[in-house]
């Protein structure tokens, strides 16, 4: 039986060895993201946001600037309980 994850880390590499982690609780909302970094990748210079965890927090990337995105799935079950 499959499991399933509870929410997606989602790993943005940006060029000149940033890195930015944005944890999403749904694969539709990993996709629209993803796909909005490769739809506009070629859309000039212009920021895009995304929201982060909190109400109001966003990361602003250019898309064209983005080397690569790493979609780690997260169960409960391999979360740290131990805090």
């Amino acid at each position: 039986m499959a499991r399933t994850p509870n929410e997606f880390a989602l790993h943005i590499m940006l060029d000149g060895g940033h890195h930015q982690v944005v944890n999403l609780k749904t694969a539709k909302e990993v996709n629209d993201i993803v796909q909005m970094i490769f739809m506009q990748a070629d859309m000039g210079k212009d920021y895009m946001h995304i929201p982060l965890q909190l109400e109001g927090e966003y990361v602003m990337i250019r898309p064209s600037r983005v080397s690569g995105i790493h979609v780690e799935p997260i169960f409960s079950s391999s979360i740290d309980s131990s805090y």
